[in-house]
């Protein structure tokens, strides 16, 4: 149902002819998401965050996390912004900050990258079998993700491991 309404943009000096203006019906559950999320605004949103990065590149990590905050309350359930904030945190060395970040993004769209990035932060923090087993479901993910390998070598060798840590580095 369209409802229309009469507009005089100059006022009441009547300068201007009347006009009548068409509202759009109201979204429908078809077009529900479509009003959410125009492929216009998802392009934006990537130039956005591909101008964050910049920003932490730059070590203007402040200002990056507060963009990025501004950008999430925009667009919530976007796993690349939580990725994105939990990058920033790695950058400055706030491993439980970029961990709670980078869970956030893998509740909302799994990634392996984030998934490793996951698993590097917690082995930063010295859990080694947590680190371990996330890293070993990233290797079964996608077999040729070498950064895993390394990592999951790194980890046995710092656990005196030695063989095992062979076995990773052969692997790749």
């Amino acid at each position: 149902r369209r409802v229309l309404f009469r507009s005089d943009p100059m006022g009441d000096r009547g300068l201007a002819p009347e006009r009548t203006v068409a509202i759009p019906p109201r979204p429908t559950e078809d077009t529900f998401e479509w009003v959410l999320r125009p492929p216009e605004g998802i392009h934006l949103i990537n130039k956005e965050i591909d101008k964050i990065y910049n920003l932490v590149h730059q070590k203007q990590f402040n200002f990056a996390v507060k963009t990025a905050h501004l950008i999430l309350k925009r667009d919530p359930n976007n796993s690349k912004i939580f990725d994105l904030i939990g990058d920033i945190h790695n950058a400055q060395n706030q491993q439980l900050q970029s961990i709670w970040y980078y869970y956030s993004s893998l509740d909302r769209q799994f990634n392996n990258k984030t998934l490793y990035k996951l698993g590097t932060n917690i082995y930063y923090l010295g859990k080694y079998d947590e680190a371990e087993k996330i890293l070993n479901s990233d290797i079964e993910n996608d077999p040729t993700f070498i950064s895993a390998y390394l990592t999951m070598a790194k980890i046995h060798e710092e656990n005196d491991k030695i063989e095992d840590a062979i076995m990773f580095y052969e692997a790749i």
